[in-house]
């Protein structure tokens, strides 16, 4: 019998070993939050909102800039049909374009409100749901923002949160757009966990990002689709300047087509900002700081002058490590196009700096190269173009001449500087023990010679 259970126990073992838990998105803490990203999670997190929307007892309220995902259409017009309360806000610019959508939604008994300004945008992204659930994020209620463009999507479970956003879509639902009463309890704490959630223009958004930037001690990473406020550009400036890594992923697309944007963008990264333009084919569309590895900023807000000023946005911060690392790993592995760049000083074996050295450098994981030459510093700066933090890359280095030197090292590339100090010796051993072997053996075939001889005119 106890030959027989430890063969289970050690089958269980062999086969568990194969297992691995996906670290895909689906991320939840304690049933009260719960994180998306997409791509990646596009289907997972349609059939989460379609269940949530399916599950509710008493409303389903929904702001959007886009809506025209079918399933979630589809949701909205069957919970209207169960003789729940569901309304929709959206904005006029954009849903012009979605007219069979409006009426279908207007045709099942949903209320829908539009706003009308001209150039002014109602831009928030959430729904809510019996005073319970908020939905929100950068994600847009369409196909593409899920199956294409980066986003996120966080769900929270509290009533306070719930009953905030649900007093910001009665304001909207009644007309009022671009102002409003500020949040009045913004703050929640749920089982330790603290919630805040702001609403632009009324609660100046801009001063609440600011004031984190303004605490943050180690790294800032950015995600940003448009980024012109010079405010928020500013405090990034001077957060690098007191030595935090301040990371900037920005939509490539907004970058070449919006000239305010484009010098904002050059002056952060003239003054300590790293900056990358983005490279999904379709659009990254997130919005969201992440200060210190553990507050997570994130919602409908872009940086800019309307979002702060005139839209109708949305942020929600988030105090928690967890979600903090979520955000982080997602930034790294799909948002981060190219891994910080690696700095090598090479110098001989006194400690002096040698210059037009050769550099090569090789990602182990995922096969890219690059090379370099040294600078009368005897510094180089190579990037591959597949690098990412976290990984593997071996640097090896090769002086002129043909006493040239030789210095290896493997790094793990981490998030900020990659300074790397290798160190060549002044003259390549390996062919001056080559050398030293060739005059060896010379010198022994001449001695050898010479005994030949000598013990031949003895005999003689």
């Amino acid at each position: 019998m106890f030959r027989h259970l430890c063969v289970l126990v050690l089958l269980v073992m062999i086969i568990s070993s194969f297992y691995q838990p996906s670290v895909l998105g689906n991320f939840s803490m304690d049933n009260y939050v719960e994180v998306y990203f997409m791509p990646v999670d596009a289907s997972r997190v349609l059939h989460r909102i379609v269940e949530l929307i399916n599950n509710a007892h008493s409303y389903v309220y929904l702001a959007t800039f886009i809506l025209d995902e079918r399933d979630i259409v589809d949701a909205l017009i069957n919970a209207s049909k169960r003789g729940l309360d569901v309304r929709v806000v959206s904005d006029s610019d954009i849903m012009r374009d979605y007219q069979q959508v409006l009426h279908r939604l207007e045709n099942s008994g949903i209320g829908v409100k539009l706003d009308n300004r001209a150039g002014d945008y109602m831009h928030d992204k959430f729904i809510v749901i019996d005073d319970k659930i908020v939905i929100t994020g950068s994600t847009n209620f369409r196909d593409r923002s899920f199956y294409g463009n980066n986003n996120d999507l966080i769900i929270i479970h509290d009533q306070n949160v719930a009953l905030n956003y649900k007093a910001e879509f009665l304001e909207m639902y009644s007309g009022i757009f671009g102002s409003g009463e500020k949040t009045l309890h913004p703050t929640s704490r749920i089982d330790g966990l603290i919630v805040e959630d702001y609403f632009s223009p009324e609660d100046h958004v801009a001063s609440r990002i600011e004031s984190y930037i303004e605490h943050a001690n180690k790294s800032i990473l950015v995600a940003a689709y448009v980024f012109t406020n010079n405010r928020l550009a500013n405090a990034l400036v001077n957060a690098a300047s007191r030595g935090v890594s301040v990371y900037l992923v920005v939509e490539s697309y907004s970058l070449e087509t919006i000239s305010s944007m484009k010098s904002i963008i050059d002056y952060m990264s003239k003054n300590g900002v790293h900056v990358y333009p983005d490279i999904n084919p379709y659009t990254m569309h997130c919005k969201f700081f992440i200060i210190d590895g553990k507050i997570v900023i994130t919602g409908s807000y872009n940086p800019t002058y309307h979002a702060e000023y005139r839209n109708d946005e949305n942020i929600i911060i988030i105090h928690s490590r967890r979600v903090a690392e979520w955000y982080k790993w997602y930034y790294l592995n799909y948002l981060l196009p190219n891994g910080t760049r690696l700095i090598i000083r090479v110098i001989d074996d006194s400690g002096n700096p040698v210059s037009g050295a050769v550099v090569n450098a090789l990602d182990m994981d995922t096969g890219g190269k690059a090379s370099g030459v040294t600078n009368t510093s005897g510094v180089s700066v190579v990037t591959i173009t597949s690098m990412r933090p976290g990984h593997h890359v071996k640097i090896t280095v090769s002086t002129n001449g043909f006493f040239g030197g030789r210095g290896s090292a493997t790094i793990t590339v981490k998030l900020g500087p990659n300074n790397v100090t290798i160190i060549v010796e002044k003259y390549n051993m390996r062919i001056l023990v080559f050398i030293i072997g060739i005059i060896a053996l010379v010198s022994g075939v001449f001695a050898v010679e010479k005994l030949y001889f000598f013990f031949k005119r003895r005999r003689n």
